[in-house]
C-alpha cells in the first residue's frame, strides 16, 4: 500500500467502537469513500416478500426489533450497519459479546469433564417476565431455557429436573421475592440449593452498591479478558449489549435498575441476570478498573 494510485476495500460488520475499520468511518473518514447498507435497504424488506432469495427479509427485521429493541446497540450494529455508540456507562461492548459468541462456535477446549457444573435460576412469576434456567460448564454456557407464566411449583419441579440430568456442583436461584418459593421446595426436596439476594450488601462494599452490581462487573471482566464463552442467542446478546451501571452517591458501582431499563423500552434482563449468578461465585476476587 506504498505505491501510487491503489485501492484499499475494506467490507465489515460495525460491531466494534475501536479499529481501523470504525476509523475510516469517523477519524480517517476523508481517507475513504464509506458506504453504510441498513437491513432497511434489502428488497425484500421495502417490498415486504421475497424479492431476492436469501438476502434480510422484513420478518426477521421485525423479529430483532421486537427482541432487542430500536436503541439497542446491537439493533443499530446488526440492522440498521451503524457503529453503536459506546458510552461511558455501557458496562460490556458488542465486541466482546460477538467475540464470547465466536469462541464458543469454535467448541469446547481441553477436558472439559473436569470444568465445575454450575446451574443459576432466574426467577419470574407472571407477565412480560421470564424465568431462566441456565446451564454452564466451565467458561462455557451449556443451555439456557426460558419459562413464562409458570408458578414457582412447577418452576421447581424443572429445576429438579436439570440437576438430575447435569449433576451440577452448585445451583444458584435468585431468591428476591416469589424465588424464595422455589428455593424454599426445592431444599425441601434435599436438592442442595445456595439462595442468592442480588440487592444484599457485599464484602466488597466500599467498591460495589449490592450483589448485583458486584456479580455483573464480574461478568464484564470475564467479557473482557475472554473468560467466558456464549451460545449465538440473540436475546442474550442484546441484553448484554444493553446494560448500563453508573455510581452512587459513595462512589460504589449500581446497575441500571429494571424499572429504568423498561422506561428506555428494553425488555427485563432475565437471561444476563441467570448468566451473571452463574458466574457470581467464582474463586477470583473481583476489582475495578476504570
Amino acid at each position: 500500500m506504498t505505491a501510487a494510485d491503489l485501492w484499499l476495500l475494506l467490507i465489515g460488520n460495525p460491531t466494534t467502537v475501536t479499529g481501523a475499520f470504525r476509523r475510516a468511518f469517523y477519524e480517517e473518514r476523508h481517507l475513504y469513500h464509506t458506504i453504510t447498507i441498513s437491513a432497511l435497504d434489502s428488497p425484500n424488506v421495502q417490498q415486504g416478500k421475497t424479492v431476492i432469495p436469501g438476502l434480510t427479509s422484513a420478518r426477521w427485521v421485525e423479529e430483532r426489533r421486537e427482541t432487542w429493541g430500536e436503541d439497542n446497540p446491537i439493533y443499530r450494529a446488526r440492522v440498521l450497519g451503524e457503529f453503536p455508540d459506546q458510552g461511558v456507562d455501557t458496562l460490556i461492548s458488542l465486541s466482546d459479546v460477538e467475540e464470547a459468541v465466536n469462541r464458543w462456535s469454535e467448541g469446547p477446549q481441553g477436558d472439559t469433564d473436569s470444568y465445575e457444573v454450575v446451574l443459576a435460576v432466574d426467577v419470574a412469576r407472571f407477565g412480560s417476565d421470564r424465568s431462566v434456567i441456565l446451564h454452564r460448564q466451565g467458561r462455557r454456557v451449556m443451555e439456557i431455557r426460558t419459562f413464562r407464566n409458570m408458578d414457582t411449583m412447577q418452576l421447581a419441579g424443572w429445576v429438579a429436573a436439570a440437576i438430575r440430568e447435569c449433576s451440577p456442583e452448585r445451583v444458584c436461584v435468585d431468591e428476591i421475592g416469589v424465588g424464595a418459593g422455589v428455593v424454599d421446595r426445592l431444599k425441601e426436596q434435599g436438592f442442595p440449593i445456595k439462595g442468592i439476594n442480588v440487592a444484599r450488601r457485599t464484602s466488597q462494599e466500599t467498591i460495589f452498591a449490592n450483589v448485583r452490581a458486584e456479580g455483573y462487573w464480574r461478568l464484564k471482566e470475564l467479557f473482557t479478558s475472554g473468560q467466558i464463552d456464549i451460545p449465538n442467542d440473540h436475546q442474550l446478546m442484546g441484553e448484554l449489549a444493553a446494560l448500563r451501571y453508573s455510581y452512587d452517591s459513595q462512589g460504589r458501582v449500581l446497575m441500571e435498575s429494571k424499572d429504568a431499563m423498561r422506561q428506555r423500552g428494553l425488555p427485563s434482563p432475565d437471561k444476563a441476570d441467570a448468566l451473571m449468578l452463574a458466574f457470581l461465585e467464582s474463586a477470583n476476587k473481583t476489582r475495578l478498573w476504570t
